[in-house]
């Protein structure tokens, strides 16, 4: 009997220890990991580690991309870590004033170095990722021939179902479909519900102006709704013209 109490006192020395250096590395394996992550992904980033625990891990100074001209820059992200039987769950991820980059060419934007994650060779079709989302004080600015457009979003819930936020976009000067736009401004709500996105609210602009028709506005302001299907290739959407 000595003998074996003597192996249990060793074996849970040994166990303390290994929780100890656990305990104390956590931040080293935690940020070992997420590089690796970053790196399987196929994205150049750099951020520093602010907390791990058992219920939250944060990341803060995100940048993704070069750092002269990064594609996404992110405050602060938070993972929310749900305890369960076997493997913990991810909760809600939140975002703190991420800012994303993108150019628009061709009909198609991209955002560097998160376009192979964006723009797969997957012949399965588009879905939104299965995510609970808070997203705070979120931007971005997309740059194009047309003229560039600044987008300010924020909002919370899951992706496929439940996220609710507001989203408003400006623009100074938009030239397209030989028209042009001056000081133009969206803003509305944004809901998703059954994989559709779903947008609701007034789009204006101090004038609008079509040359070739002739077709001239002093101001104008549309009350649009846009439906997107599950895959974002496609949907319905109605507005009308209030003068």
């Amino acid at each position: 009997r000595g003998h074996r109490k003597a192996v249990l006192l060793v074996v849970l020395g040994l166990l303390a220890a290994l929780f100890a250096y656990g305990w104390f590395t956590r931040e080293d394996i935690a940020d070992d990991f997420i590089a690796s992550q970053f790196e399987q992904l196929g994205l150049e980033a750099s951020y520093t580690v602010e907390a791990i625990g058992p219920y939250e891990q944060v990341i803060r100074d995100v940048v993704i991309g070069d750092r002269d001209a990064p594609d996404l820059v992110i405050e602060r992200v938070s993972v929310a870590i749900v305890p369960g039987f076997g493997i913990p769950k991810i909760g809600r991820i939140t975002l703190d004033k991420p800012r994303l980059f993108g150019v628009l060419r061709d009909g198609r934007v991209s955002f560097g170095s998160l376009d192979p994650l964006i723009y797969t060779d997957s012949e399965e079709p588009f879905r939104l990722p299965d995510l609970d989302l808070a997203v705070r004080d979120g931007r971005a600015l997309i740059e194009s021939e047309h003229g560039p457009v600044g987008i300010k979003l924020g909002g919370e819930g899951r992706l496929r179902g439940g996220f609710s936020g507001e989203i408003a976009a400006t623009a100074p000067r938009l030239s397209g479909s030989g028209c042009v736009a001056q000081n133009a401004s969206l803003y509305g709500e944004l809901r998703v519900a059954a994989e559709k996105p779903r947008f609701s609210g007034p789009l204006r602009a101090a004038s609008l102006v079509c040359p070739d028709s002739g077709f001239a506005l002093g101001s104008a302001r549309i009350a649009a709704e846009v439906t997107a299907d599950p895959t974002l290739d496609g949907g319905e959407a109605k507005a009308d013209i209030v003068l």
